[in-house]
């Protein structure tokens, strides 16, 4: 487009020139007034004030009129050939986007394509149309030799993505957690008595949460639904039970609501020795239940210290017990970046005591043998 601007300017440019000629040497001859006249092309070009400069512009040849033609040739060449591949690029526009209906031959007979099932005709996907072989199996599958190119071709694809993956296998055992940071979990490092993920993991977790104890705390609204707030009274003391020691409130919406929800857990046990239920911080705040949208109780809701309201999220609502807790709480640490990969990895959750006992309890389960010692 560029050289076609340069092409036209130049063009005009020799044309305009040329007239300016034409129209100068029929000027001075018929008027001699043309020097006093100061406009249009005359303003740059004054003979009176510059009569030397404007004689000598005056007697240059004009540009060939060949060259005018040759160079007007070069526009519309180009200008057809951009036409050519506009046509083209709408042509695949269309079938892509907007395809019209195609005229075809089937068992002999014209027909719009796929118009009926008597006049089927395989859809190509783009996909497809980029690969040749597949596109010529897929328009003819009962010509063997064309089904028997297409399976050795669909073989280097399988065997290539094989390999991908056996790459990919090789390569993270090579370099673990440093290459694929994700908290990935692959046979070597699991058991069959699914101790890994019911035991090992869920330690890990626990220890990782609670070792952001200064940078989360969690919020437990009660009383806007009073028969669900005594029948999870249990599970909820069994989450302060486990993780007391983050930053944990209670927030009930009245004072019925706090005296139906410690009247329950009273009836079940001494709510004085309950472990770390001194630790939880305990408020009646209707208010909360607006700030952080609380439709339902209970609700748990994670939050960022320091961070507004926009940095808390209700991770659970209703019963809950500690793995949902966990599980919740760890996606929430996920989606707000708070977890590093390359320091939570399977290979590092076989450190922790939880896979320390399940190796003695191995020993002795199955080699009758105890290795307490070896283990210190």
């Amino acid at each position: 487009m560029r050289f076609n601007n340069i092409l036209l300017s130049s063009a005009l440019c020799a044309i305009l020139f040329s007239s300016l000629n034409a129209f100068t040497g029929d000027q001075n001859q018929t008027n001699d007034n043309y020097n006093n006249m100061k406009k249009g092309w005359n303003l740059y070009f004054d003979t009176k004030n510059q009569p030397e400069k404007v004689e000598e512009e005056l007697k240059k040849e004009p540009v060939s009129k060949q060259i005018e033609l040759d160079i007007l040739q070069k526009i519309l060449d180009e200008s057809r050939k951009q036409t050519k591949i506009q046509e083209k690029i709408l042509s695949l526009l269309e079938e892509e986007i907007d395809p019209k209906p195609k005229e075809v031959v089937v068992n002999g007979k014209k027909c719009i394509a796929n118009s009926s099932a008597d006049c089927f005709v395989l859809p190509m996907i783009s996909e497809a149309k980029r690969v040749p072989v597949m596109a010529e199996f897929l328009k003819d599958p009962y010509d063997l030799k064309k089904a028997a190119e297409y399976m050795r071709w669909q073989a280097g694809l399988f065997n290539n993505a094989i390999n991908i993956g056996n790459a990919l296998q090789f390569a993270y055992a090579q370099w673990g957690e440093k290459v694929y940071p994700v908290g990935a979990q692959t046979p070597s490092y699991s058991s069959l008595d699914g101790a890994y993920e019911a035991k090992i993991l869920p330690e890990a977790e626990k220890e990782l949460i609670l070792s952001k104890k200064d940078t989360l705390s969690f919020s437990i609204f009660i009383g806007k639904n009073p028969n669900m707030d005594i029948f999870s009274a249990k599970s909820i003391m069994d989450v302060i039970a486990e993780y007391g020691q983050m930053d944990i409130e209670l927030i009930y919406f009245d004072q019925k609501s706090k005296e139906i929800f410690e009247g329950a857990i009273s009836s079940v046990y001494d709510i004085k020795k309950l472990k770390n239920w001194n630790l939880v911080k305990k408020q009646i705040d209707p208010k909360k239940f607006d700030a952080f949208n609380i439709h339902t109780s209970p609700s748990f809701v994670a939050k960022i210290k320091g961070k507004d309201k926009n940095e808390a999220q209700t991770i659970l609502n209703g019963k809950v017990d500690t793995t949902s807790f966990r599980s919740r709480t760890i996606g929430f640490m996920e989606i707000k970046k708070l977890i590093d990969y390359s320091n939570f990895s399977e290979s590092k959750a076989w450190q922790n005591n939880a896979a320390k006992q399940y190796v003695i309890d191995y020993y002795k389960g199955t080699q009758n043998t105890d290795i307490k010692g070896i283990t210190k």
